[in-house]
């Protein structure tokens, strides 16, 4: 929705701004995410009956109804924690640069409490019923308020608008190494995009391969090579296993998701 929302228009403009500035733009887009949180917990409290109640909870399970769609959640998981490729962009640029670490912490912290409170939420109002995007649920339940679930739903759509610019940005840079025009970069850049939503119109199989073979390789499996690489005469034993586990966990996980993603 967001890509035929924003247009090829849109988003060429939105990468021409300095990182600074994306980065006051993506402001916008952690305000549309809180924004539609508040909105799903009014909703689930609001409504006294289900479905879409959080007084009233839909039939759910502990367990999967279909185990062999475990690895499809990888990828889905994992996607929302995958800005590595933006982190030395956002280093150079930020004022004070002593903070990076905190305001890392800080950001995977809150990302992580809003993705389970959704998560949950969601899983408690709908159940089995939770379809692909939450919002698409939101809007089946007639007694719910139409004109915020509306709003709600624009806000996803705003979303890719604050996002684009900044997580594209070292994909130009790279660009800009072959040809000089950052106009012709973004040009390219922006019509791959569009390209890949109008061909992979599946959202949940396309942000799982995302999430599963590139961003569990970039923010997962590439980190832990590079760490075993340059630190592993200097760790204790325990710490070298660890790594060892982790690497092993993490490309098993990728290998599962991806061949998921496509069957």
């Amino acid at each position: 929705m967001g890509a035929y929302t924003f247009g090829i228009r849109g988003r060429v403009f939105i990468s021409f701004l300095f990182l600074t500035e994306l980065v006051t733009v993506s402001l916008l887009g952690i305000l549309s995410i809180i924004s539609l949180l508040c909105i799903i917990l009014y909703d689930g409290l609001t409504k006294p009956n289900t479905p879409g109640s959080l007084r009233d909870p839909a039939d759910t399970s502990i367990f999967p109804e279909k185990w062999l769609d475990i690895p499809l959640s990888f990828g889905l998981i994992m996607s929302g924690f995958a800005g590595h490729a933006v982190f030395p962009s956002i280093y150079h640029d930020m004022q004070n640069q002593k903070e990076y670490k905190k305001m890392v912490n800080y950001s995977y912290l809150m990302v992580a409490v809003i993705y389970m409170t959704v998560a949950v939420s969601g899983y408690i109002m709908f159940g089995s019923k939770t379809m692909e995007e939450i919002t698409q649920n939101i809007l089946t339940v007639p007694e719910y308020n139409q004109l915020l679930n509306r709003f709600a739903v624009y806000l996803v759509a705003l979303n890719p608008i604050a996002k684009y610019g900044l997580t594209l940005n070292p994909v130009v840079l790279t660009w800009q190494t072959y040809i000089q025009s950052k106009f012709i970069c973004i040009l390219l850049t922006t019509i791959t995009m569009v390209l890949l939503v109008w061909l992979l119109p599946n959202f949940d199989r396309v942000i799982s391969l995302l999430g599963a073979f590139f961003s569990f390789f970039i923010s997962g499996i590439f980190p832990l090579l590079c760490h075993i690489k340059l630190f592993r005469h200097t760790m204790s034993r325990w710490e070298l296993a660890l790594n060892l586990v982790l690497l092993t966990v993490a490309s098993l996980m990728a290998i599962t998701g991806t061949i998921k993603s496509f069957f």
